[in-house]
């Protein structure tokens, strides 16, 4: 006799958890929290009734917390049963659990709500019990019968998910967890041509009631959307489930933005999708093969790349991410607002109607996340503990990693069970999912409930053995042919620089593509680039250039008072050059004649030069003009609306300015060997890095720290060939440590442990300790062992 018990999950998306009993033996699938428990209801399946049961093994489908969040303290109950999980998908619990642990202390400390469920030993000693397996790989889970066999196949939903096959002499069992069939840019989907036909089939429902739309359409309209906000000088913000979700857009952006479609400004991605993006590249093995390939063939990075224009946000910087009007993306934890750092980054970003919020995953009803939905533009709501007005609009995209109703359909007629069990759904889905299937025994419990197979023929109107195939039928829809636009003279410089600052919109970089989009219109075609690309290659008069991974960018100079576009050609690179062009409202590096360089100082230029001085004031200096010696270097960030204040509240300005690019680690024998050995303007060095506020921090740190790995001959920075340098030994292990991404660190004093971001300061590396903490630590506070 086969019988499927479940505790969670059932009738609901969340604390999924449910035993299997194949004649006297019992296995236990899943072990998940409710993540967005409403009042009064408990985060954990009914553990009570799950100890009454002898339970022979634990298998978990996937990583997610709704599938895993109680696990820990349901291995505390069963301390000798063995627990098996997939490779990737133990990797991705590490993750979760540790993190799942770490805030219910916190809330603990600082609420004094319930006693937490289970404490990061408790994980720690969980994960060690867990027994990887690979797909497609036949196991016995159960010791006291061999005859019961488990193979994982590949479920599509997230790295390392897995369905469970499971047969018997009792009968066959297809376990589905969560499951998509459409293939996405991080992994393939179900494959369909595999599934195993089997007695009783337990199978999600989430979207039991609903199709989704192509995905390759709502891809674009995300990036639409993405592209409307930033032309209006917005910011977006996606929050974003950490894994699968927060990787998928990752991509997506990267893809389009490779294409030219999205515009070149920062990603920034924060919250525990940092780890979960490190993992992924850790597991390529379970990736989509496309990956796989890219990986092998580029040697960079999959998901953060800052050369590419793709931050991970560290804790010093999260502040000033919060607090910029630059546009940008931000992809941040949780997906639903209901932690991490997305309701800090919502309740900046809610209150201004040029910035935009997309949703592109599921929402609990209860969640931060469905009352933003709810909400009409105007109203409050409550974000992080406060009540906002909503002034921002809101959007929801389905890029689901959940199979829709009519996947669902197909995926239960090829399997073609006698007894089909719908779990992991509403009842409003699970129910028009049940509907589909007239014929089959199909059974919607609720937890505390159970459903038995019994043995019968089956009842599909299909011959026994025969495959169903659901034939798909796509619409031919016929639009009527457009009448041809006559072509658009191509544009001038002078065109392209009026879009570039049109309506006040903050200056960012831009795409040839978006250049000539915004200049044709409609009528732009691929045809067209080489046109505008043409007029751009002489746009340093009005335009910034730089590389962003494979393309130019260009970014429109400041506007000077009178209005017009500051024209005035970059000043020749010469040895002797002392800034004889400086724009108004340009922030520079400054030193007095007789300062040794690490008292640089920031200053703002107010104004045009007379003789040998320029007005220029400084943060820590009394007149409001100095001498042109005393620039050292000029940033690329302007700020033309200081000009008019106050000389005290510029130097308020100044200092705050400096406070924050102060706290942004810049590894100079990073950039030192990256330049192997080619000198460089300072400026130039300032450009590469991606941010104005990261370009400001270079400038500083080469000034202060630079010297002892480079030479200065006028304007340009001469790196020191590596035999000269003291120290050697030191440098070597330095850029050895941080090329190793990843890789296991404990701390020599205190024995904490953690992994290597390759980041890093002045023969300091940047660590993400295993409590969730990411802090400086000298190299020679560090002892390697091995990646995670």
């Amino acid at each position: 006799m086969i019988s499927f018990h479940p505790f969670g999950g059932a009738q609901e998306v969340g604390a999924s958890c449910g035993i299997l009993k194949l004649g006297m033996r019992h296995i236990l699938v899943d072990a998940g929290m409710r993540p967005a428990a409403r009042p009064g209801q408990s985060r954990t399946p009914d553990l009570e009734a799950l100890k009454g049961f002898p339970l022979d093994a634990i298998l978990i489908t996937h990583a997610h917390i709704d599938h895993t969040g109680c696990l820990p303290l349901v291995a505390s109950l069963f301390p000798t049963v063995p627990i098996y999980a997939t490779e990737s998908t133990i990797a991705l619990m590490r993750i979760l659990l540790l993190d799942s642990a770490r805030i219910m202390e916190q809330e603990h400390l600082a609420h004094e709500l319930e006693t937490p469920l289970y404490d990061q030993t408790m994980v720690t000693e969980t994960l060690a019990r867990i027994i990887p397996v690979a797909f497609h790989q036949e196991l016995r889970p159960v010791a006291a019968n061999q005859e019961i066999a488990v193979t994982y196949l590949p479920a599509g939903h997230i790295l390392g998910a897995g369905m469970l096959h499971i047969t018997s002499p009792w009968g066959s069992v297809l376990h589905t967890g969560d499951i998509s069939v459409g293939h996405h840019r991080t992994i393939t989907g179900v494959d369909l041509n595999t599934l195993p036909q089997v007695d009783m089939m337990i199978c999600e429902g989430t979207y039991g009631n609903r199709s989704h739309t192509s995905r390759k359409d709502q891809e674009q309209n995300v990036v639409a959307t993405i592209q409307q906000v930033i032309g209006h000088g917005g910011r977006v913000l996606i929050p974003a489930f950490a894994v699968g979700r927060a990787q998928e857009l990752i991509l997506i952006l990267k893809a389009f933005r490779t294409s030219g479609v999205v515009s070149p400004v920062t990603i920034y991605v924060d919250g525990m999708c940092k780890a979960v993006c490190e993992a992924y590249q850790q597991q390529s093995h379970d990736l989509h093969p496309a990956l796989q390939k890219f990986l092998t063939n580029s040697q960079r990075p999959l998901f953060v790349d800052p050369t590419f224009g793709v931050l991970a946000v560290h804790q010093g910087m999260r502040p000033r991410v919060i607090q910029s009007d630059e546009p940008a993306i931000i992809i941040s934890t949780s997906g639903m607002l209901t932690g991490g750092p997305a309701p800090l980054y919502a309740t900046k970003l809610a209150q201004d109607k040029r910035n935009a919020i997309i949703f592109t995953g599921y929402q609990d009803e209860e969640s931060p996340g469905a009352a933003m939905l709810k909400a009409t533009q105007g109203g409050t709501i409550t974000l992080n503990g406060q009540r906002v007005t909503l002034g921002c609009p809101v959007y929801r995209y389905g890029l689901s990693g959940h199979a829709d109703l009519g996947q669902l359909e197909q995926v239960i007629r090829l399997v073609q069970p006698q007894q089909l069990v719908l779990v992991h759904g509403d009842r409003d889905a699970l129910s028009h999912l049940a509907a589909r299937f007239k014929k089959l025994a199909v059974a919607i419990p609720a937890a505390g409930d159970v459903v038995t197979l019994t043995r019968r023929a089956p009842t599909l109107s299909v011959q026994a053995g025969q495959r169903v195939t659901m034939p798909v039928s796509t619409p031919v829809v016929v639009e009527p042919l457009a009448e041809p636009t006559p072509p658009k003279p191509a544009p001038t410089l002078a065109d392209l620089y009026t879009i570039a600052t049109a309506n006040g919109i903050p200056a960012r970089p831009w795409t040839a593509i978006e250049l000539g989009a915004a200049w044709y219109g409609r009528a732009y075609q691929p045809t067209l680039r080489p046109i505008v690309e043409g007029v751009l290659s002489v746009a340093r008069s009005h335009f910034r250039t730089k590389r962003l991974g494979s393309q130019t960018v260009f970014t429109p100079r400041p506007v000077l008072e009178s209005g017009e576009p500051n024209l005035a050609p970059p000043p020749t690179p010469q040895p002797d050059d002392r800034w004889d062009v400086v724009p108004i409202g340009q922030i520079v590096l400054v030193l007095g004649s007789a300062a040794p360089p690490d008292r640089v100082q920031l200053g703002l230029i107010t104004g045009e030069p007379t003789g040998s001085t320029v007005p220029l004031v400084v943060e820590a200096w009394k007149s409001p003009s100095q001498v042109r010696d005393t620039i050292q270097g000029v940033t690329p960030m302007n700020r033309l609306e200081w000009v008019g204040l106050e000389h005290s509240e510029i130097q308020a300005h100044l200092k705050a300015l400096r406070a924050t690019v102060d706290a942004i680690p810049i590894d100079v024998l990073k950039l030192w060997q990256a330049q192997n050995g080619q000198p460089a303007r300072l400026e130039t060095l300032m450009a590469a890095a991606p941010t104005l506020e990261e370009q400001v921090a270079t400038g500083i740190t080469l000034m202060r720290r630079g010297l002892l790995v480079w030479k200065r001959d006028g304007s340009r920075w001469i790196p020191k060939p590596f035999d000269t340098l003291n120290d050697q030994a030191l440098i070597m292990r330095h850029l050895d440590l941080i090329t190793q991404i990843g890789a296991t660190v404990t701390h020599t004093k205190d024995g904490r442990t953690g992994t290597l971001t390759g980041q890093g300061g002045w023969l300091q590396v940047e660590v993400q300790w295993d409590s969730g903490t990411v802090e400086l630590v000298k190299d020679g506070l560090v002892r390697v062992g091995e990646y995670k």
